[in-house]
């Protein structure tokens, strides 16, 4: 039979994946042409896993249970149709705190349920309520009026809340409720149609829909958040529900996720309950229930817990009244005496036998022979008694690195066999279940990474990298933070010169850096654009490595005593000028020309987030059908292999965490267009790795449709798959991630498909006329093409849609002239007024290759060949360019036409010896500006910078990934329909800001990926735990700390946050200006409740055009009389 592969995560192999993926995203991003200080930054990031933590070990034990709700029928503690609401009915079991919490609610005590996640702490407070009202139903009292009100941080806890009570009392139609807050209608009408609009069908006839129902027919359960609950309270027509008749049933106030109100919030939520209790509080005090995570298990924590909940509801609560439920794990110890069972192989072997369904050898265990349970039954019994799972359980008493565990659980082993075999022990432990007994071993992994905080060099007396913030050496020699050109990988040096004659390391009162400088002999400033710019200022300078000191070349003074070479370098003043790079003269439009070295959250934390989701489709995978039997013993030191099995896969979820709304939602779609390039890349890989010769375009597109899944990821309505793919591929040709393009890692190049004639006449036209030398004429020729395709000088089939969004940002029809065009209008010269990419690129050939020539002569040269040979009629390219005649405002232009050129897939190209550029041409020298590298022919396999790319390309699984955003800004209809797609894995990717931190199902979810540091231990406990609720794998949590002080803090020292020391909230009622603005509420509520003719908006309250009784008076007015306050 076929069927699902129950594997999982392999924390290690997965763990070294990601740091791979993590460490090569960071050497392909800077790209360091400094052979010796590109290896010092790659040793760097992998020293001592300094960026890495994990993965670590944690186990959350399962709850110690109580009594059946039978049990508590029995005695009389709760109403005998309360197991209704119950899965199991009356063989539902409570865990002991749910059954602590529902006999102290019996009592009538106010509690708090301190408990972690996933312990059904909404039980805890939902029993009670139903009980009661089903107590009131029997009693003929269950008239309308709210008897529990349900109070929440967020929209989203209540919504998801509202779902569960529809679905508990569906069939119960005696027990009312309703949600008010912003997102309810106010109409019962307009309520009806987008009920049925969003679900299909009509709402419950016991669900009060609009805001009208609420107030003529109050719920028995209301849900709200504090903020809708003070304008409840403030509002006339909504008061209702707190005056009259109904305040006289007021019971439960639940506040869920109570750990979250700290600071002024849990001042302003205080002072708010304690307006709420004199509204409605009776005879009978409120009964106040708040459910939180752990927050602790010291006594002191226990009380610190008493007092923020007495502070809270100004209410009395104390350890010794039973009001503080927290929970108690299973200790396995008193339930099952440990076994030792013979060989480590036997958990790999329990693992298939469960997942078949096989019973496995047990000849060696007599007190099992007579077991007659069924296999799976059996396999958890062998493991409950297992001596080595029992040590790692009370091991696990605390959180530790998987790395630490293994040789204490498996001494005997190597530590690299020792670790594989705990790996095993842990998946199979975590896989295999019996309902009618605890699970094993609920485990997580948690891994964490770490951002750079900058690279520094220390240039004296002899260079050193440092990838951690560092200014001076131990020997008071300077360090300068350093940034190294996008373009060319040339490093600079950042520092501050308040006057000339030193450039120090760091500022002395924290300014930015105003120096940007590099070390040079060359005097020459080269500029890389196709047009025309302005000359950057450049200073040339003489500097002391050794204390910063500078001087003017000429000038005959010493500037220190160091008595060390000045080396010479070139300097531009960053108050002045924009950052240029000052090797190849790269300039800072869109982005900045040197790149210190950090990271934006978006980019790392994409490729991060892409090789999770590939390593949960690794994971689990799917059994093809006719899979053979298990044949092999598991006492047994050599397995039997297996054989005719094979695995397909699937797509995956993942839910992704952002602190920020803004950050969530904008990564969604980034991380949705970074994955599909990747994909669509990998299927053009596919299409091509194994072709020997020259493939077109449209043939290319041919195959790659035909690809399995291929289809199955397009995704712009506008387009069909024919023309998505072509685009893409035209993408390629155009070089539009100029970096991470196929071509540019080397594993495609683009040819000029002409017929050998052609082509040698060409190459003894360009050797004879531009004395190029014949080895190295046509591949010049291809690097002019290659710099007019970078520039996206190309046109395009008539069939698409040049201003398409795929080619961003090079969307825009460019052309070429020999001269007088003009950007503005698209139009580019191929002759510079002073310098351009093609005149460079003569110029240093020949350089080089000793060819005299004067600047002049080379725009000869360049005139030559644009007009005689790249656009001439009679030239053997004179079909090569389209042509476009002059149109208003726009000169005449020429665009190369990509239809000429086929791909092919290199074996060998050409390394740059100095930055590392891969070329699939020879032209004699590097095509990456003002670089003096020698061209090196290498196996594409050997190449290493890029590999980060080439191995995403090359080994993805063409899965697809579906990324949305969660977030607060989503209308609730939105929000419940990406929920219900991400349940059904139409939708693969959650970037949520907070929105399913806390108690929103999302179905089974093995991984969660946090983009920060959670700013609490809660929050981290809350997110990490969404985490292997219900799957049958240990869960992995993985977390990107970001350049903060925060973010770093928690990453040097992440195990108390894994193991959730979380402490009770702290706030102050001590706060003057929340007071009055409550006691002004109060005020302004009884005021609009007596005199509604003032109530409404500013102009109903203050009257601006009229001469009448003005709002504000009366109310100073009113307030005097009520409260007997002198005039």
């Amino acid at each position: 039979m076929g069927g699902q592969a129950a594997m999982s995560i392999h924390p290690i192999q997965a763990t070294a994946r990601l740091q791979d993926r993590y460490m090569d995203y960071l050497t392909s991003y800077f790209k360091i042409n400094d052979g010796d200080l590109n290896q010092q930054f790659i040793d760097g990031l992998r020293h001592d896993k300094q960026f890495l933590k994990g993965p670590y070990l944690e186990a959350t034990l399962p709850y110690k249970p109580g009594r059946q709700i039978t049990d508590l029928v029995d005695d009389g503690t709760v109403h005998p149709d309360i197991t209704r609401f119950l899965p199991g009915e009356d063989n539902f079991r409570l865990y002991l705190h749910q059954e602590r919490a529902i006999r102290t609610a019996k009592n009538g005590q106010s509690f708090v349920v301190a408990t972690g996640t996933g312990s059904g702490k909404t039980e805890s407070f939902i029993l009670p309520i139903f009980n009661h009202l089903l107590t009131q139903r029997d009693n003929g009292q269950l008239n309308d009026g709210v008897r529990a009100l349900l109070l929440y941080p967020m929209n989203a806890l209540a919504n998801d809340q509202l779902d569960r009570l529809r679905e508990l009392l569906k069939d119960t139609p005696n027990i009312t409720f309703g949600r008010f807050t912003g997102e309810t209608i106010e109409k019962t009408q307009d309520a009806r149609k987008s009920f049925y609009s969003q679900h299909g069908k009509n709402p419950l006839p016991n669900e009060r829909l609009s805001r009208e129902e609420i107030r003529r027919n109050p719920p028995h359960i209301l849900l709200t958040n504090y903020a809708m609950l003070e304008y409840l309270m403030m509002r006339p027509e909504d008061n209702a529900l707190f005056s009259g008749h109904y305040r006289d049933h007021w019971r439960f106030v639940v506040l869920d996720e109570a750990h979250t109100y700290d600071g002024a919030t849990g001042a302003e939520v205080a002072m708010l309950l304690r307006r709420l209790r004199t509204e409605v509080e009776q005879q009978t005090p409120l009964q106040f229930i708040a459910t939180s995570a752990t927050l602790g298990s010291s006594e002191q924590a226990k009380r610190d817990v008493m007092s923020f909940a007495k502070k809270l509801f100004g209410q009395s609560f104390s350890l010794d009244s039973g009001q503080l439920i927290t929970s108690e794990r299973i200790d396995y110890d008193e339930l099952y005496t440990a076994v030792e069972l013979p060989n480590p192989n036997v958990y790999s072997y329990l693992k298939r036998c469960y997942e078949q369904d096989e019973s496995p050898d047990i000849t060696e265990y007599n007190y099992l022979k007579s077991y007659e349970g069924f296999p799976k039954s059996l396999i958890y019994e062998l493991l409950a008694h297992d001596r080595r799972l029992h040590r790692l359980r009370r091991n696990l008493s605390d959180v530790h690195l998987l790395s630490d565990l293994a040789n204490d659980i498996f001494p005997d082993e190597s530590h690299e066999q020792a670790l594989e075999y705990l790996i095993q022990l842990i998946d199979v432990a975590t896989l295999v279940k019996d309902d009618t007994r605890p699970k094993l071993l609920p485990a997580k992994y948690h891994t964490f990474f770490r951002a750079l905080e900058g690279a520094y060099l220390e240039f004296y007396p002899t260079r050193k990298l440092h990838l951690f913030p560092k200014q001076q050496s131990e020997d008071g020699h300077p360090i300068y933070e350093i940034g190294v050109c996008r373009r060319c990988g040339e490093i600079h040096a950042y520092g501050h010169s308040p006057h000339a004659g030193h450039i120090h390391s760091k500022s002395s009162d924290g300014d930015a850096p105003n120096v940007l400088f590099r070390l040079s002999t060359d005097e020459k400033l080269i500029t890389s654009d196709l047009e025309d710019e302005e000359e950057t200022k450049v200073s040339i300078k003489e500097w002391c490595p050794s204390c910063g000191a500078t001087k003017f070349p000429g000038e005959q003074h010493e500037p220190c005593d160091c008595h060390v070479p000045l080396q010479k370098v070139q300097a531009i003043n960053l108050q002045e000028e924009k950052p240029i790079c000052l090797s190849c003269g790269l300039t800072s439009l869109r982005t900045d020309a040197i790149r210190p070295f950090y990271t934006g959250a978006d980019g790392v934390t994409s490729a991060l987030a892409a090789q999770l989701y590939q390593e949960l489709v690794i994971g689990n995978p799917k059994r093809q059908e006719n899979q053979k039997q298990i044949q092999d013993s598991w006492f047994d030191d050599e397995e039997a292999e297996t054989t005719g099995e094979q695995l397909t896969y699937e797509k995956q979820n993942l839910i992704v965490f952002s602190d920020s709304r803004q950050d969530a939602a904008f990564f969604a779609p980034f991380l949705d267009r970074t994955y599909r390039n990747y994909l669509w890349r990998s299927y053009f890989w596919r299409a091509i790795e194994n072709r020997e010769g020259l493939i077109s375009i449209e043939e290319w597109k041919n195959i790659v449709i035909n690809l399995p899944g291929s289809r199955a990821i397009h995704r712009f309505e506008e387009l069909d798959v024919e023309q998505e793919v072509k685009l893409r591929l035209f993408r390629e040709f155009i070089l539009s991630d100029d970096d991470f393009s196929l071509e540019n890692l080397g594993m495609i190049g683009f040819e000029l498909s002409l017929p050998a004639d052609k082509k040698a006449r060409l190459e003894q036209l360009i050797s004879k006329n531009f004395e190029i030398r014949q080895e190295h004429a046509w591949a010049f020729l291809m690097t002019v093409f290659y710099y007019l395709r970078l520039q996206a000088i190309v046109s395009i089939s008539k069939d698409l849609n040049r201003k398409h969004l795929i080619l961003a940002p090079k969307q825009y029809e460019y052309g070429i002239v020999a001269t007088g065009g003009h950007p503005s209008n698209y139009v580019k010269n191929f002759v510079p007024e002073r310098t351009n990419v093609f005149l460079q690129l003569f110029e240093r050939y020949y350089s080089k290759y000793g060819v005299t020539y004067t600047t002049e002569d080379v725009k000869r040269k360049l005139n030559d060949l644009f007009t005689k040979l790249l656009t001439h009629p009679s030239s053997p390219l004179n079909d090569l360019f389209d042509y476009s005649p002059p149109e208003h405002n726009r000169s005449e232009l020429w665009s190369l036409q990509a239809s000429h050129f086929k791909a092919y897939r290199p074996h060998m190209v050409y390394e740059c010896s100095l930055c590392k550029t891969v070329h699939t041409h020879d032209a004699g020298i590097c095509k990456t500006r003002n670089c003096d590298g020698q061209l090196n022919e290498v196996r594409v396999e050997q190449l290493e910078r890029g590999q980060h790319y080439r191995e995403m390309y090359r080994d993805l699984l063409p899965i697809d990934m579906v990324v949305k955003e969660h977030t607060a800004q989503l209308s609730n209809r939105l929000g419940q329909q990406y929920q219900n797609e991400f349940i059904r894995r139409e939708i693969n990717v959650l970037s949520c800001s907070t929105t399913f931190e806390m108690g929103i199902d999302v179905g089974s979810l093995e991984s969660v990926f946090m983009r920060n540091v959670p700013p609490k231990t809660s929050n981290y406990i809350q997110r990490a735990g969404r985490a292997g609720r219900s799957s049958s794998a240990a869960a992995f949590a993985l977390t990107f700390a970001q350049k903060k002080s925060h973010d770093l803090t928690y990453f040097e020292n992440p195990k108390d946050m894994i193991a959730g020391n979380v402490k009770a909230p702290i706030f102050s009622l001590e706060n003057e200006k929340i007071i009055r603005r409550h006691i002004h509420a109060t005020a302004l509520a009884l005021f609009f409740k007596e005199r509604r003719e003032f109530y409404g908006n500013c102009q109903t309250f203050y009257r601006f055009n009229e001469s009448s009784e003005k709002g504000p008076e009366q109310f100073i007015q009113w307030c005097q009389q009520r409260f007997k306050i002198p005039s």
